[in-house]
């Protein structure tokens, strides 16, 4: 038996499998999963380099060159990009489109773990990445954060209250606040004082380093009980700075430098209505539902604007990537609506059969609810190039079906009973509209 002659000759089974299909497609619409573009694992991995306290040119000389030399000897590099700022270095890798990405952070990897032995003490944990992210893709939510009183102190109250739980709802990958900085310790040493006292700045900071850390001392082992012993050392706040001992002559830090606890200089702004403003940025997981995601948020946006908390605070968003993706999802929908109406529409006007051109009309939308339980299944989305897929399919299914039910209608036009048309047209074209579908698909 061949393909074409099964639902002639198993009508019933061939009705149940197409209302399961539909059952699927049915369910799957409203649980696919909707974005603008899909993911795309970029060839490039960046390495994230913590170096408190240093100079640009320090970094660059001390961690971003050994970094770079050993990134070099891994085959298939194209470019390697450094950046270097106070305090943080980063270094961009690319590699080319058919490399294995996977494999070739493991490389990296390596090659960092190599040059660690050559970098400073004070080097932090090294972070090794890759980038997953969808093509023009950026934050999926911004806005801005104003109230009548400045924020620019408010980095614990907008952290807390605000940036935390944002970075809790599910599929966020992480939060960032622009305008607003984490108070920090600014120690500036008065150079002629200690000139004077005979201090040389690295003994300052060695014995700061030295004065600030906890360290296990050990065990202690009595009859029954056994101690753990573990020195308690870190300073507690700013006083307790200012009167750090800095060698036998009773020098306290505070008589050779000013120690404040104060935010760090911005060189940049936010503003709303010609208002000093905090930005906020929220990034999605690269594999999260972007539409999903943001719809949390906003969720979540609406509970913390009832925080008494954060009265008198405004939270503005004004780029919603959720609404963007819906607008152009739902004009790419509109288009292939309308343009499967008027294929319906000419397709009567050139075959003024009602029957002949019902069989089309109901194909259309049956493949389309039968597809998206395919792409279900498969784990795939919605989105701008799944939607232009789905429309061009529209055309190649009405283009086959116009010439399947014309050759069945010559048939029967010559005498044919319907089920013997039925059989024997689509035998006689099934070698032609096979490979003509499958040339297109291929391309």
């Amino acid at each position: 038996m061949k393909l074409s002659d099964l639902p002639i000759d198993r009508p019933i089974a061939t009705i149940m499998l197409l209302i399961s299909l539909m059952v699927l497609g049915a369910v799957a619409i409203t649980n696919l999963p909707l974005d603008f573009l899909p993911l795309v694992k970029e060839p490039e991995i960046d390495v994230e380099v913590p170096f408190p306290g240093s100079h640009p040119l320090e970094a660059l000389r001390e961690v971003v060159q050994p970094i770079e030399e050993e990134i070099a000897t891994i085959p298939g590099v194209e470019a390697i990009e450094s950046s270097a700022g106070s305090g943080q270095i980063r270094v961009e890798t690319r590699f080319s489109w058919s490399s294995n990405i996977d494999l070739k952070r493991m490389e990296v990897r390596e090659a960092v773990e190599r040059a660690r032995r050559q970098l400073p003490e004070e080097v932090g944990h090294i972070s090794v990445e890759g980038d997953i992210n969808a093509p023009g893709g950026g934050s999926a939510l911004r806005g801005r954060i104003s109230a009548e009183r400045d924020l620019s102190e408010s980095w614990e109250l907008l952290d807390r209250r605000i940036k935390r739980p944002l970075e809790r709802v599910a599929g966020v990958a992480r939060v960032n606040l622009e305008g607003v900085e984490r108070q920090r310790i600014q120690i500036e040493l008065d150079l002629p004082a200690l000139k004077s006292h005979g201090i040389d700045p690295q003994d300052v900071l060695r014995e700061f380093n030295v004065s600030n850390q906890d360290l296990d001392a050990g065990t202690i082992h009595g009859d029954v009980l056994r101690y753990d012993v573990r020195t308690v050392a870190r300073f507690q706040d700013v006083e307790e700075m200012r009167e750090l001992r800095l060698g036998d002559l009773g020098i306290r830090l505070g008589d050779v430098a000013r120690v404040a606890l104060e935010e760090p200089r911005l060189d940049y702004g936010r503003h709303l209505d010609r208002k000093f403003a905090i930005g906020i940025e929220v990034f999605t997981e690269p594999s999260a539902n972007t539409v999903a995601t943001v719809d949390r948020l906003m969720e979540r946006i609406a509970e913390i604007e009832k925080d008494p908390e954060l009265k008198g605070i405004k939270l503005l968003v004004w780029n919603n990537a959720a609404e963007e993706i819906r607008s152009s999802l739902l004009g790419l929908r509109n288009a292939g609506l309308y343009g499967g109406i008027l294929a319906v529409l000419v397709l009567f006007l050139f075959l003024p059969r009602l029957k002949t051109t019902a069989v089309i009309a109901v194909a259309i939308p049956f493949s389309l609810v039968v597809t998206c339980g395919a792409m279900f299944v498969l784990g795939a989305e919605f989105n701008v190039l799944t939607m232009l897929g789905l429309m061009l399919g529209v055309g190649m299914l009405v283009d086959n079906a116009v010439v399947v039910i014309e050759n069945i209608h010559r048939l029967q036009g010559q005498g044919m009973p319907p089920k013997d048309a039925a059989r024997k047209g689509a035998r006689e074209i099934f070698l032609a509209v096979v490979p003509t579908t499958a040339t297109t698909i291929i391309v």
